[in-house]
């Protein structure tokens, strides 16, 4: 007849020694196996190596096999759980309260396992009800179980489940009404008709409901923040952002939008609203700033004017730098981010025979300088000219589409021939050892220069020189070949110059240059007179 049940071998990252044992001794009531030989067979037979070593090091110099199944027992429960601190564990006990997520029977649940070490003897049903009272969060669950006075833990533990059913129930009624009162149904009359049908049913007019207490779309009485405290008003039972006295509510009307209260803020919000498109390029302006120019783009979505520390650090570095002065303002972008403010100068603007002093705020990065709604409410632009300027970019740039486009350019119908003595031997390099930490940035742009058709994967190859990664300003790889190893020791070089950019220019703007080279052609060609004559 086979065995009832099955017992594993024991995991201590998985149960207790002491749980490990009952179950143990459940298969031994199970089994009929009352001998102790019997037991302490079936204990090393199916405990497992790591915990069958455990026990021979604790029975040496004697062998597990000359001890009896109460002291192996006994020795694997000191080992394993050695009697804890009575103190520490009714401290836990005692600082456990129940958590904003977490429902009253789990609660109750690991209060029965915390006090298991406790020592409370025949007062633990008196402890876990008072811990109950006191570390629920629920106010009104509270007040009942404080209100009856012959309360013992079995009636607390059922009143406390049974209004925390009754809570939730009342909530899923309430959403399942407020839906309901929130459809109509359309009501059309029908042409030639004095009566009139119901037409389009079920039509979804009103949104939900919106807390009072953190604006969350549900019911203030399930809402977690009922026993928060507002930062302004000092008062229980909403976030300060809801908060609806007085001195809040005008101050709000004065912002520019709304910010997201925590107490912590002192100075006026601003928005700033700088939504980039795809298609259509900022429109930018360049406004002498304390007499340097510097291009903004103009932007009627942040509502003051900015530019970043680095441009700050580098417009006035040959002139006098305008003093930075603390600021109060606080920046959030669209998304809500919080903007780091550095600071504020008042600046002197000039800009097509307007003179002003405006003030201009000076945030962390490198980013875009904006022309806001302060500047332009003081600073009149002369928009024809702005726009005609885009005009006749635009219509550079349609011209030579191909030339700005932001793919990689390609060379077309060009062959490139490398020269190289025909007795030389070909030289393959293996591949140099790379540095973890840019492993993944090389693999990565060889990627992305295969993707791009800029190299091409081969099998075999006679020619091989090895890569040399460029870490660029921005952190990422450029990928380089040392080709002076391999082909450049043995190709013959092109004996004319590279022409100048100023040479380019000339010959662009209907000029003729004369390079060395050309120079020296010409008085090859010239007689021996006149040559003698330019000496």
């Amino acid at each position: 007849m086979g065995s009832i049940g099955k017992v594993e071998e024991f995991n201590q990252d998985a149960e207790v020694w002491t749980q490990y044992v009952e179950r143990l001794e459940h298969f031994f009531e199970a089994n009929d196996i009352i001998e102790e030989k019997k037991k302490k067979s079936t204990l090393l037979a199916v405990c497992g190596a790591r915990t069958y070593e455990v026990i021979r090091s604790l029975c040496l110099p004697e062998k597990p096999a000359d001890k009896s199944y109460s002291d192996l027992k006994v020795l694997l429960e000191n080992h394993m759980c050695p009697k804890p601190s009575v103190i520490m564990k009714r401290f836990k006990f005692n600082s456990r309260f129940k958590q904003p997520t977490e429902s009253v029977s789990s609660y109750i649940t690991d209060l029965r396992k915390l006090a298991e070490h406790c020592a409370y003897g025949n007062q633990l049903p008196d402890m876990l009800r008072d811990r109950l009272v006191c570390g629920i969060d629920d106010r009104k669950i509270q007040a009942r179980l404080l209100a009856d006075g012959n309360l013992d833990f079995k009636k607390a533990e059922a009143t406390a489940l049974a209004m925390e059913a009754a809570a939730k129930d009342t909530e899923d009624l309430q959403q399942a009404g407020e839906y309901r009162s929130s459809q109509v149904n359309k009501i059309q009359e029908r042409r030639g008709e004095g009566r009139k049908i119901q037409e389009t049913p079920w039509v979804r007019t009103n949104p939900r409901p919106q807390c009072y207490r953190c604006g969350g779309p549900h019911v203030a009485p399930s809402c977690h923040f009922a026993r928060a405290t507002c930062f302004k008003c000092k008062k229980v039972g909403h976030l300060a952002r809801m908060c609806r006295n007085k001195a809040d509510m005008e101050r709000k009307m004065h912002k520019i939008e709304g910010e997201e209260e925590d107490g912590e803020t002192t100075g006026e919000e601003y928005t700033l609203y700088t939504v980039r498109g795809a298609r259509e390029p900022p429109v930018i302006v360049h406004p002498e700033v304390n007499k340097v120019a510097i291009p903004m783009e103009v932007d009627t979505g942040a509502a003051v004017s900015i530019i970043s520390q680095k441009v700050y650090e580098e417009s006035w570095k040959d002139t006098c730098k305008p003093v930075l002065e603390y600021s109060d303002v606080v920046l959030r972008t669209y998304s809500g981010d919080l903007l780091k403010v550095m600071g504020e100068v008042n600046v002197e603007v000039n800009y097509n025979n307007q003179s002003k002093v405006l003030p201009l705020v000076v945030v962390d990065g490198d980013g875009p300088s904006l022309m806001g709604r302060n500047w332009l409410k003081q600073i009149k632009l002369d928009w024809a000219a702005v726009y005609s300027c885009r005009s006749e970019c635009d219509k550079v740039i349609r011209s030579f589409s191909n030339v700005f486009k932001e793919e990689l350019g390609l060379i077309r119908n060009t062959k490139a021939t490398l020269h190289v003595d025909k007795e030389a031997q070909p030289k393959f390099f293996k591949a140099r050892p790379l540095p973890y930490a840019l492993k993944d940035k090389v693999e990565h742009e060889l990627e992305r220069l295969v993707n791009d058709g800029v190299i091409e994967p081969v099998q075999f190859s006679e020619w091989a020189a090895p890569i040399v990664p460029i870490v660029k300003g921005d952190k990422s790889i450029r990928i380089c070949g040392d080709y002076k190893m391999t082909v450049n020791r043995v190709s013959r070089v092109d004996s004319y110059p590279i022409p100048k950019v100023e040479d380019l220019l000339a010959n662009l703007s209907g000029g003729k240059t004369f390079s060395k080279l050309d120079l020296s052609h010409a008085y090859s060609q010239l007689p021996l007179e006149e040559e003698s004559k330019n000496m």
